[in-house]
């Protein structure tokens, strides 16, 4: 029987239906719709659900109410159950439905006796394409002999085939060309030949293309060559390939050629000079010899000079600069609008180059405005470095891309302080720090360095800087500098990974990781991995030990690390966790970035060479 088997069935892959319903909207609604389980049962399931259990309990949740459907098992649950809602919510249910449909099929009376919610017409169309007769189906199932299709039985009821053709698309295979050599073999209509990209460069005048004979063409004649003259268009009748020579031109794979008008001057050697005409002499018709009377009947080219619009000269255009070198402002006031709302703008002179806080710009002596490697400049310190400069034209002397500091102040990006002004930056003209924190660029209580110009606040140096500190303090960024300075660069030796990763943490060793994680927060990459990442739901299944940034500061403030490994091994597990729980998307991304980071100074800080650089040095 056929709902034996499928009982069987049933009883086989009630395991498998509930691995498949992992939500249970809309599968409980289903079965309690068509009276299949109790209103008590629906909701006992859905106080299971409700109690955030864990998944192998939310199979046995289902699995139970399976085991109780298997009790008053038919046909009509099954088509209950594989609902077409069913089969779109969950997946995996189309696989064991198509299992029991096999089942079904193994017996002649499956089709009167089963009723799936799908056609089937629709789920075979791929697995045959010839309809059979069910009357043949089932004397070769009866008689377990192979169904003689395409045969005639008998002459008066012959077998209707119905034979469903495709026709199927056929590829023109193209042979593959490396457009990017030299020489390109070019056709058009009926003529062919080889392309010349060097010959192309010089213009579309030049005879750029060989043809069988040894002769050269320009790309005209060959259009002409062709027979496509009448189209003019040698860029579109000229093709390599499937592409014509508009494309590769457009995808810079040719290069354009200009267009020549006339013939190019002769350049005279240096020195020599051109020689004046000399004044023809007058003859009358009979004097003229045959020479110049073929010249003569030559059509002479005339030459007319442009009257000039009075009042207009090329400096009064507005789209001409008025002074080469210098950039305008006076039709640009878009441009002029995101100078002023700009906080610093890029400036330089003749020997360096910097950032000018506008905030801080007075004048020439006061206000030191100007911030490069070595520190915060007034102009005149700033000009300074070259020894030519010329005071009195300090305002042109300073430029931003192609304004002068003469422009941006007189278009109101900056101000210019007289030498009466008694305001407080005139007063106190020489602020050295910045004004925001080197990690976070958020200001406030600021520690200043009193090596460097950069500013901190308590918490983001590291380690974190007491009030009751010295009154001269350096930060790790020039403590780490002035070390590097007193070492001997011929005594410095180089390491291999292993063995950076076995030392002891000594205060040299702190110092490296310290400097390492301030050089992390200083990446604007790594906003993503300073908080807990715990706070998101999905983290915490993902990932089983998580790490950031704030953790290993903590650690490494309290001295946690015993060695230089434990703390790289805490930063490769930020680096790792973000792979794992990101993969591919943006934030992973960032993460990589970050990491590359990270291995590119660990290496430079701890004088790190792998195996192969070091044989190199040692071994040339």
């Amino acid at each position: 029987m056929v709902k034996d088997k499928l009982l069987e069935a049933f009883k086989k892959n009630k395991l498998e239906i509930s691995k498949a319903v992992t939500t249970p909207f809309p599968f409980l609604e289903i079965l309690r719709d068509y009276a299949l389980i109790s209103e008590q049962i629906y909701q006992w399931a859905q106080k299971e659900y409700q109690k955030l259990i864990p998944m192998c309990k939310e199979f046995q949740c289902i699995y139970s109410i399976l085991k109780e459907l298997e009790k008053k098992f038919s046909t009509n649950m099954l088509s209950v159950l594989f609902h077409p809602y069913n089969l779109k919510e969950y997946p995996p249910l189309v696989q064991i439905h198509n299992h029991f449909k096999n089942v079904s099929l193994d017996e002649s009376e499956s089709e009167d006796s089963v009723e799936f919610p799908i056609p089937r017409s629709s789920l075979d169309k791929t697995a045959s394409a010839v309809s059979v007769p069910q009357s043949s189906v089932q004397d070769a199932s009866n008689n377990k002999k192979p169904s003689t299709i395409g045969r005639k039985r008998k002459h008066e009821v012959p077998l209707k085939v119905n034979c469903v053709k495709k026709k199927a698309s056929r590829k023109i295979k193209v042979p593959k060309r490396n457009f990017h050599l030299p020489e390109l073999p070019v056709i058009c209509g009926k003529a062919s030949g080889i392309l010349h990209k060097n010959k192309m460069e010089k213009g579309s005048s030049e005879k750029c293309i060989q043809m069988a004979d040894g002769s050269w063409l320009t790309l005209r004649e060959f259009e002409l060559e062709g027979g496509r003259g009448l189209a003019k268009n040698w860029k579109k009748s000229i093709r390599s390939g499937c592409h014509t020579l508009h494309f590769l031109i457009e995808k810079k794979i040719l290069p354009c050629p200009p267009r020549k008008f006339g013939k190019r001057k002769k350049t005279l050697p240096e020195g020599e000079t051109r020689r004046q005409p000399k004044a023809k002499k007058r003859t009358t018709r009979c004097q003229a010899t045959p020479a110049q009377d073929a010249s003569s009947s030559q059509p002479k080219r005339r030459h007319f000079q442009r009257k000039k619009a009075p009042g207009k000269t090329r400096l009064s255009q507005p789209w001409l600069p008025a002074r080469r070198g210098v950039v305008s402002l006076a039709n640009r006031p878009k441009y002029k609008a995101q100078l002023r709302a700009r906080k610093w703008i890029s400036v330089t002179c003749r020997m360096g180059s910097g950032h000018l806080y506008k905030n801080r710009f007075a004048s020439v002596y006061k206000g030191k405005c100007i911030l490069t490697e070595r520190g915060w400049y007034t102009p005149l310190e700033f000009l300074a470095i070259d020894p030519e400069f010329d005071i009195t034209n300090w305002t042109h002397s300073i430029r931003s891309g192609g304004l002068t500091l003469q422009t941006l102040i007189e278009n109101d990006i900056l101000k210019l302080h007289p030498d009466s002004c008694s305001c407080d930056l005139c007063k106190d003209p020489f602020p050295e720090n910045d004004d925001e924190c080197f990690i976070c660029k958020g200001e406030g209580n600021l520690f200043c360095c009193d090596s460097c110009p950069k500013s901190f606040h308590s918490n983001c140096h590291i380690p974190s800087i007491s009030s009751e500190s010295s009154a001269e303090w350096n930060c790790t960024f020039c403590i780490m500098r002035k070390n590097k300075e007193k070492e001997d660069p011929k005594n410095t030796h180089c390491h291999q990974e292993s063995e950076v990763l076995k030392q002891r943490m000594y205060p040299e060793q702190q110092l490296k990781c310290e400097f390492l994680l301030m050089k992390m927060y200083y990446y604007r990459e790594s906003f993503l991995f300073i908080i807990d990442p715990r706070h998101c739901k999905a983290y915490s299944p993902c990932v089983r030990e998580p790490m950031w940034l704030n953790q290993v500061k903590e650690r490494l403030s309290d001295e946690n690390y015993n060695t230089v490994e434990g703390f790289v091994l805490d930063m490769r597990l930020i680096f790792n966790n973000c792979k794992k729980f990101n993969k591919e998307n943006h934030f992973g991304y960032v993460g990589a970035k970050l990491e590359v980071k990270f291995e590119r100074d660990f290496k430079a800080v701890f004088d790190i060479r792998e195996a192969d650089e070091l044989t190199q040095l040692l071994f040339p």
